[in-house]
């Protein structure tokens, strides 16, 4: 068999279905769809060529479900110099409600992201009520399923030092961190998925935007001590509350050299442009056909999953062709493409995305499990016509969920049979 006869399958992992549906999701171990996703995550690791993951620390688990030794790669999540190079200013209202603020000369705790239960968002509301100094407030920026939830508690509980407001274009990030005096970040409570390994897009962010960081968790080593750029705390509420008036009395040249620690890392371990050739060293030539499988996949201006979007970028840059197949609808993006029929292609920014109509849910219930199925199921059923119109050397399956290996392998076999003639 040639080099060139049978594309290279990586297999990339966010996050380690299923354990993250146990863990954090309180879904048994016993349910059919656990069941079915440990199938999948099993698969994944036995006949992916490679593992690239985000977690660090992750290969002791994926070598307990059947991955060789050699095949995992650790490639973490990143910035795209180029939203720093061109960016783009908040919105009217977000700028009225946050020059407002700094018109006071109060000391913003911020966060942006998405209000999911994950990301410990409770524990910092209990901190702003804990904390009487009027001189600092919480500024919460995006949108998510725990949105309205949290929201309501400020109101019934008279939180006064709290402020909500909607996301914004990945570009105007820089422009938003301007405003803030440091990020929170945390997690729900010490679960033994976080020793694997963390990594937030928008710890980066707020890296590159020299903005310190205060990170609500202990179980496993972050950029945020690695690096000096903000302050480690625990779970509890009332170590956080210390953390943020610490942070609030510290002087601000303390805080600027957390600030420029954070950016000097991550401009040299973190850019998206470095990360990208990591991921070349597994091509099986300098100029390769890659096809790269995320159902959430975005892009910058229609909002997350952007990993997909900068690595597809820097590839095309460097002369590698580049196909993204993706959902049409997606519960992380702000805007959603108009689709009119399955595989239907758009450029942005120099990066072909090929859509996949899917039916539109809400939350994580039984209908956005069936856009997972109807997703991976016309992948499959296409997989030959996938085959053949794309040719690929490289398969990535990235779908946070592992069952896209299913139609990945499909794939690479067609195109193996193609080549052999």
């Amino acid at each position: 068999m040639s080099v060139n006869s049978r594309p290279v399958l990586i297999h990339e992992v966010h996050d380690l279905w299923p354990k993250t549906l146990t863990d954090i999701g309180g879904m048994k171990k016993s349910s059919p769809f656990v069941w079915l996703m440990q199938r999948g995550e099993n698969e994944s690791y036995k006949s992916a060529d490679y593992v690239a993951s985000t977690l660090e620390f992750a290969e002791p688990h994926m070598e307990r479900h059947g991955l060789k030794r050699g095949k995992f790669v650790y490639i973490p999540n990143g910035i795209s110099k180029a939203d720093w190079e061109f960016t783009e200013c908040i919105p009217d209202n977000h700028k009225k409600v946050l020059d407002r603020i700094k018109g006071e000369n109060k000391f913003i705790v911020g966060y942006f992201g998405g209000f999911a239960i994950s990301n410990a968002l409770d524990r910092l509301l209990d901190a702003a009520e804990l904390i009487k100094n009027e001189d600092i407030v919480f500024v919460l920026v995006g949108k998510g399923a725990e949105k309205k939830r949290l929201y309501g508690r400020v109101k019934k509980e008279g939180i006064q030092n709290v402020v909500f407001l909607e996301p914004i274009p990945k570009k105007s990030i820089p422009d938003l961190l301007k405003y803030f005096d440091c990020v929170y970040m945390g997690i729900e409570k010490e679960l033994d998925i976080y020793k694997y390994g963390i990594s937030f897009t928008k710890m980066y962010d707020a890296m590159m935007g020299g903005c310190p960081i205060i990170i609500s968790m202990s179980d496993v080593a972050t950029p945020v001590e690695t690096f000096q750029c903000g302050i480690k705390t625990s779970v509890d509420k009332y170590k956080l509350k210390d953390c943020i008036e610490k942070m609030y009395a510290m002087p601000e040249e303390d805080r600027a050299i957390m600030g420029k620690n954070g950016k000097e890392a991550v401009l040299e371990n973190y850019e998206y442009g470095k990360l990208a050739e990591k991921y070349e060293a597994l091509f099986p030539k300098k100029k390769a056909t890659i096809l790269l499988i995320n159902h959430y996949a975005g892009s910058s201006s229609m909002g997350m999953d952007f990993r997909p979007y900068y690595l597809a970028k820097e590839w095309v840059r460097k002369g590698h062709k580049v196909k993204i197949i993706a959902a049409d609808y997606s519960h992380l993006r702000r805007e959603n493409p108009c689709v009119a029929k399955d595989f239907q292609r758009q450029l942005i920014d120099g990066v072909e995305y090929c859509w996949i109509k899917t039916r539109n849910y809400e939350g994580n219930g039984v209908k956005r499990a069936l856009t997972m199925f109807q997703f991976v199921g016309k992948l499959c059923i296409r997989a030959k016509k996938i085959s053949q119109v794309l040719d690929p050397d490289v398969v990535i399956t990235a779908s946070t969920y592992p069952l896209d290996i299913y139609a990945a392998k499909l794939i690479r076999k067609h195109v193996f049979k193609k080549r052999k003639g």
